[in-house]
């Protein structure tokens, strides 16, 4: 398993959320959300151990100080992201038909995702049109789309890459047994000084990327499996990204209670031209869309029902985020123009249920912690303090109440988070349902501190302190 390109979901050296932890044996790319926007990145992370690298970094030499001065005409003079990204994973693609033709019969999977044609900079994180390398000289240099010349280039390279890729596939002799899917996160771009009406990116619908309407997460899938999906089949079936996971253990033949939880469902079934049902809905959240920026809101998808719902930020703790959603019929309005909520009740109570029971705390958007009821007892026993180093500890409760209790916190040896080896002092139990601790701490050298914080008990994560 390889990726190479974009992560954003983590950083590289943790045990939890680098690409590794998450199953893939090779990584090459940018895990940094933010520092993907750099076109022309000095470093890329990496666990290839290849020559001149340092630890998890590997280092372009071209890049090394970029700005659009040093990168010269058409920044040709530095390294795309992109430029690197295909190369790497066309090389690995080449060096994984040479183990096929020598008889390995693993299969493999790769993961390539390019930052364009999202916004970006020059050396720089601060976003604006998508500097690919080679406009002055493209497709569109003589064309009258102005500041937007940017974003039209970016689209096109990205799908010479994507030619690159196919190429490589049937070079390496992998073409007649590799599925691709291609996608995109994201509904139409408009940052970085582009338009999303200019090139009409939404099409029919309504808004834009962080838009809970149509145009904000919906994007077609587009799937090759030679000998399988004829060419130019299309399907109306609804896939979501946590599809996935269980459309590919299905393809590798992994049984789905061999899968972690999961919301998916797997399209193999359409994807061979079998009838399928529509999935039961289809669920989004955002945190300050773009149709209120200063608040939250949900929608769900139900077959041609559409319910958009938005609302304060979660910290007013409502949910549902409104009290009455925006309801479309997308058979006859695709646009998501008219309202029909107050014509069907029936769906609108089924959305709004929808919308209650699939929301999972998330401290994002100022969302306030829920707690369950939990005796002051509990606290007593062995722990794992969540500080630098994550050392042992246990507590030792006595005189409780319902509403209070006397504690002792022992730091164990080596006690790698603090000063402190013990603390004494109160826990009350307070009205939300959660414990605050007050304690007064002692270490060596005389070392006095006092100490507070709070214990709270998560629905599927335990009591947390």
């Amino acid at each position: 398993t390889v990726h190479v390109g974009k992560w954003g979901l983590g950083i590289m050296s943790s045990n939890e959320s680098s690409p590794m932890a998450k199953g893939f044996d090779e990584y090459y790319g940018q895990v940094d959300q933010n520092y993907c926007h750099d076109y022309y990145p000095y470093e890329m992370d990496s666990n290839r151990n290849v020559p001149g690298q340092k630890g998890l970094k590997e280092y372009l030499a071209a890049n090394k100080g970029a700005s659009p001065a040093s990168c010269g005409n058409d920044h040709l003079k530095c390294r795309w992201s992109g430029d690197e990204w295909s190369d790497v994973s066309n090389q690995w693609l080449l060096d994984e038909g040479k183990r096929k033709a020598g008889g390995d019969k693993t299969p493999f999977f790769m993961y390539l995702s390019f930052t364009a044609p999202h916004a970006g900079g020059i050396g720089t994180t601060i976003e604006g049109q998508p500097p690919v390398p080679g406009i002055s000289t493209g497709p569109y240099a003589n064309s009258s789309y102005g500041k937007e010349v940017g974003y039209a280039s970016a689209v096109t390279a990205i799908d010479a890459k994507l030619g690159l890729y196919f190429e490589t596939l049937k070079k390496a002799g992998l073409d007649q047994n590799t599925i691709t899917f291609f996608s995109s996160d994201n509904g139409a771009s408009n940052e970085g000084n582009h338009d999303y009406k200019y090139f009409t990116s939404s099409g029919a619908l309504q808004g834009y990327k962080r838009s809970l309407h149509e145009g904000g997460h919906r994007t077609p899938l587009v799937v090759t499996w030679p000998g399988k999906i004829a060419a130019g089949t299309r399907s109306l079936h609804q896939f979501a990204f946590y599809d996935f996971l269980a459309t590919a253990a299905d393809l590798a033949g992994v049984a789905t209670d061999a899968l972690p939880s999961h919301d998916g469902t797997s399209i193999v079934p359409t994807l061979l031209g079998k009838g399928q049902d529509l999935p039961p809905f289809v669920y989004h959240e955002y945190c300050a869309p773009n149709e209120k920026s200063t608040g939250w809101g949900q929608s769900v998808r139900i077959g041609n029902w559409s319910a958009v719902c938005v609302g304060d930020k979660l910290s007013a703790g409502k949910i549902p985020a409104c009290d009455v959603p925006l309801l479309y019929d997308l058979g006859e309005d695709v646009g998501q123009t008219k309202d029909v909520a107050a014509k069907h009740p029936d769906v609108v109570a089924q959305v709004m249920q929808i919308m209650r029971d699939q929301h999972e705390y998330n401290p994002y958007c100022g969302a306030p912690v829920p707690t369950q009821p939990f005796a002051l007892t509990d606290l007593h026993g062995a722990w794992v303090q969540t500080s630098l180093g994550t050392p042992a500890m246990t507590i030792s409760v006595s005189n409780a109440t319902d509403t209070q209790a006397d504690l002792t916190l022992t730091c164990v040896e080596p006690c790698t988070c603090c000063n402190w080896r013990t603390a004494a002092g109160t826990v009350k139990k307070t009205a939300a349902g959660a414990a605050d601790l007050d304690v007064r701490a002692t270490g060596p050298q005389s070392f006095v501190a006092a100490e507070s914080g709070a214990a709270v008990k998560q629905e599927g994560a335990g009591l947390r302190i």
